[in-house]
């Protein structure tokens, strides 16, 4: 199956204009890997893939495929032995934007800030330095006091 008209004229329009693509435009497999070949061709950064995209190609990559170097048939064979991957990802994206849609500003804030206090501590390594960080906090906020030496004399 190849790619559809409205996801090639959404790349042309990116390339020329800096459009967005947006996972409405991302009908099918064949638009996933039209997405793919623009980004190896250089004509738009990973970056600039819609989010279902994005998290098509992590999901990729974690079962060991790499849109970015592998070949056509490796992207086939993950949507023979996936065939409703995009479908899934899309229906979680769209229920994550729903959830957001309905929250307060000051809940998306408090949201994110959680977020951030767990993923703060762990390093490269996945280990928590969260001490290291909390005591290096404390060091630079705190002023030091002079200290007096008495010599005994």
């Amino acid at each position: 199956m190849g790619s559809s008209e409205a996801i090639r004229t959404a790349i042309q329009d990116h390339v020329k204009n800096g459009t967005k693509l947006t996972d409405e435009q991302i009908k099918n497999p064949g638009d996933v890997k039209a997405v793919i070949g623009a980004i190896k061709a250089g004509k738009m950064k990973k970056e600039d893939a819609p989010p279902s995209m994005q998290k098509l190609m992590e999901e990729m990559e974690k079962k060991g495929i790499d849109p970015m170097k592998g070949d056509v048939k490796a992207l086939d064979n993950y949507f023979k032995e996936n065939p409703k991957a995009l479908e899934q990802i899309k229906k979680g994206n769209a229920k994550a934007i729903t959830t957001q849609a309905h929250l307060t500003s000051s809940e998306k804030l408090s949201q994110i800030a959680a977020a951030g206090q767990t993923q703060e501590g762990t390093g490269k390594n996945g280990t928590n330095n969260a001490a290291s960080t909390d005591t290096k906090q404390k060091t630079a906020a705190a002023p030091t006091e002079p200290k007096v030496v008495k010599l005994g004399m």
